[in-house]
């Protein structure tokens, strides 16, 4: 599939996938989310991919959807058909993308490049890692300025990252905060320099390439499914995986290289569908 609105690229491993509107600071519009969602189904399936890297084009890493063709008319009829174009982009272009990056069996990297603005929040936060400039500013600005809720998972994963208290005073007021803000509150893994901002991302997909891939898909699914089992079901769950991760050559590995006192190679392509 040739793509228009992102790049898409596989090197030692790692897919690459850019949000390449610059223009307008990759805002999402539905060609966009449903060229992200394509380019995350080909990562899934190509066995040479073992992880997924997703950033933004040109100074910005994402300004949420892309308003450019909003009508802002204040006729009820105009304001109704609004509302329903808007239905069908959430409910046939993101939500699709969003769920697709959230089920992900592969480890999937956010490099946060730049602004993140509304939107955009929740489609990193989609990711499991999620790594920033620390020059990158995070700006809520759903409700205050545009009358709207945070979307894109944000009152999913805010709540659960960051508390009740910062994550209704974050929707309410909108207020703009840093990337090592971020960090100090465990929205996101780390900031960097942005002088060494792309070194790192290609040392954290590289370890993450050379990774355990059925391990680190079972850690996701067991991480996943802990938000809605109780401690002695997590047990449970935690003795499956654990057992299936057993049967894999890479355990093989990394139990004979352990005892050899020497780094492990994993190599195992399998698959990554952790049973239920």
């Amino acid at each position: 599939m040739e793509f228009q609105t992102i790049c898409y690229s596989v090197e030692n491993g790692v897919a690459r996938l850019t949000m390449n509107r610059p223009k307008v600071r990759n805002g999402l519009n539905d060609q966009m989310a449903r060229e992200l969602r394509e380019a995350v189904r080909l990562a899934v399936t190509d066995a040479q991919v073992r992880t997924l890297l997703l950033t933004g084009s040109g100074s910005a890493f994402c300004s949420g959807a892309d308003l450019g063709n909003v009508d802002t008319s204040f006729d009820p009829a105009c304001r109704a058909a609004q509302s329903e174009s808007s239905l069908r982009f959430v409910r046939d272009a993101i939500n699709p993308l969003m769920i697709s990056l959230h089920h992900c069996p592969k480890p999937v990297v956010a490099a946060v490049n730049g602004p993140v603005v509304g939107g955009g929040i929740g489609l990193a936060l989609a990711a499991d890692i999620v790594v920033a400039t620390e020059s990158a500013r995070f700006l809520p600005k759903f409700t205050p300025l545009l009358a709207l809720i945070p979307d894109l998972g944000c009152t999913w994963m805010l709540p659960r990252l960051i508390g009740r208290a910062r994550t209704l005073g974050l929707s309410m007021l909108g207020e703009t905060f840093s990337a090592r803000q971020a960090e100090e509150w465990g929205l996101i893994w780390r900031c960097y320099p942005d002088s060494e901002f792309s070194g790192a991302v290609d040392e954290l997909t590289a370890q993450l390439a050379r990774g355990p891939i059925f391990a680190l898909a079972a850690v996701k699914t067991a991480i996943r499914e802990s938000a809605h089992t109780d401690y002695d079901q997590q047990l449970l769950r935690e003795m499956e995986l654990s057992a299936q991760c057993v049967a894999t050559a890479d355990f093989a590995e990394g139990a004979a290289a352990f005892l050899s006192k020497r780094p492990p190679v994993f190599g195992s392509s399998g698959n990554t569908d952790c049973e239920n």
